[in-house]
């Protein structure tokens, strides 16, 4: 569906899960890899005179809890697939297996949930009416909360943040192509 745009944390946690058992997850990885908007930009139709782009970034800092390995494992595959950080509460970075590649490492981050700055929580079903108050309870931004489980896709749109650019190429010089055309 669109071009493979995988980070490299991403590709590194695909190569781990491959050669650690985790089939499952190396499944999901690769589907995130493959069907991923994560840095695609789209020329959108318009009127002359007009470039219309839509692209996808990241929205930052992402809070995965999950109860079990292969949620967690899931969990940060979608974070990872879409650019944004993992920020993971201290009873999930205890779930975080021995011998994960450094690359995924080194871009989780540990935070609690009423302290981690995250627009968007992925959160293993057991654990929703734990984490939805205190989410609810925060100042700020509302962050919502999506239920994960372990063989599950995570909904990678969500977890991206829209762009929408619209240039007047009129005032910047016109598009000479259109000086060419003859009647």
């Amino acid at each position: 569906m669109f071009e493979k745009q995988s980070p490299p944390a991403l590709e590194a946690l695909l190569v781990w899960a491959k050669t650690h058992g985790h089939q499952k997850m190396a499944e999901l990885a690769e589907h995130y890899a493959h069907h991923n908007p994560y840095k695609l930009t789209l020329v959108l139709p318009g009127p002359t005179g007009e470039r219309n782009t839509l692209s996808f970034a990241p929205r930052g800092r992402i809070f995965c809890a999950a109860n079990s390995v292969n949620c967690l494992l899931n969990q940060l595959g979608a974070t990872l697939a879409t650019g944004n950080t993992p920020v993971l509460p201290a009873q999930t970075m205890a779930l975080l297996p021995p011998g994960l590649p450094a690359e995924v490492r080194n871009k989780i981050v540990q935070a609690e949930a009423g302290a981690c700055a995250a627009q968007i929580a992925l959160v293993e079903g057991a654990l929703l009416a734990s984490y939805k108050p205190v989410f609810a309870l925060q100042d700020g931004a509302i962050v919502s909360v999506i239920e994960t489980q372990e063989h599950n896709e995570v909904p990678l749109w969500r977890l991206l943040a829209e762009r929408a650019l619209c240039v007047n190429t009129t005032a910047a010089g016109g598009n000479a192509s259109l000086m060419t055309l003859q009647s």
